[in-house]
């Protein structure tokens, strides 16, 4: 399954507002891992993810041990549920986001932005990196623009997830959609 997070953002980042990204994930990780959602390294291994002062690097954990089939049943509202596989394990993708991307990239486009995204394929860990955008998108605003495959409904769960952990969250809008979320996660 193709399902994939985008952003697109400057090469740096201010440092103290990354670390206002930092400290909110932090505070959420241990809700996450209570919700079934487990997280590993780049290559989902176990010990965690990277949440450094300057970068937020994870995957689903490759040795999860969830049974074939585990579904996240964080949103009520949607048919399709973030699925295991159990064996195959709760990786895909890394989700990787750096306060600077210099020594990543060295060519963006002509404003000087670069594209990234994140393919989850709708597995638990799905639920971690949009709570990361969120983050991401709360603190950074307008300087990182936020698409996903998925519209403001995979979204939802999200959203009331950091409203509910952090604060905020309700407010947040895909920088691709024609209206803002917040009327709609009310209604769900």
């Amino acid at each position: 399954m193709g399902y994939t997070h985008y952003w697109i953002r400057p090469a740096l980042l201010d440092q103290s507002v990354f670390l206002e990204v930092v400290r909110d994930f932090k505070h959420v990780l241990p809700k996450l891992e209570q919700l079934g959602v487990l997280l590993g390294d780049e290559l989902g291994r176990g010990g965690g993810p990277v949440v450094w002062k300057d970068r937020l690097v994870f995957n689903g954990r490759s040795a999860c041990g969830h049974e074939d089939g585990f579904q996240l049943d964080t949103n009520h509202f949607l048919p399709a549920k973030r699925t295991c596989e159990g064996a195959l394990g709760c990786c895909y993708e890394t989700f990787s986001f750096h306060q600077d991307t210099g020594e990543l990239e060295k060519d963006g486009d002509r404003n000087g932005r670069f594209f990234h995204f994140c393919k989850t394929a709708y597995k638990p860990y799905d639920f971690a990196v949009i709570v990361a955008l969120i983050i991401v998108k709360h603190h950074f605003g307008q300087e990182v623009q936020v698409r996903s495959d998925g519209g403001t409904a995979y979204w939802a769960d999200g959203m009331r997830f950091c409203q509910r952990h952090l604060g905020y969250g309700v407010d947040f809008c895909l920088d691709d959609a024609n209206q803002r979320t917040k009327e709609n996660v009310k209604t769900m």
